[in-house]
């Protein structure tokens, strides 16, 4: 019988080494998940910083856009404002153009021509 009292312990031992593995495997895969949540937690703090430096960027170019389309709408303002005037003037002049051509009456802009005119009513 004593053969069989060392086939149990044997048996007993190899229970127990399988137990000894099994339970060191556990503490290894909770060992790796804390160092993977770890890693985890530190990833998505430094994305958190980046995000906030993107977003401190982004806010930064936008008012640099924003003056610049500010300062881009008061030149074309200034330019409609302009662009109106000539072509008010030209207007004008091409309408005098055209009436003097037709007419023998002087330009009252133009002193000269107007200083020995005389109208009669």
């Amino acid at each position: 019988m004593p053969d069989k009292k060392s086939k149990k312990e044997k048996l007993a031992e190899k229970k127990a080494a399988a137990a000894a593995a099994a339970a060191a495997a556990a503490a290894e895969e909770e060992e790796r998940r804390r160092l993977a949540e770890i890693a985890r937690k530190k990833r998505e703090a430094e994305d958190a910083v980046l995000a906030a430096e993107e977003a401190e960027r982004v806010a930064a170019a936008d008012a640099i856009l924003a003056a610049q389309a500010k300062a881009q709408e008061d030149f074309e303002f200034a330019r409609a404002e302009e662009l109106s005037t000539r072509r008010t003037a030209d207007q004008e002049a091409y309408e005098w153009e055209r009436f003097s051509s037709c007419c023998a009456r002087p330009d009252p802009r133009e002193q000269r021509q107007g200083g020995g005119y005389r109208e009669t009513p």
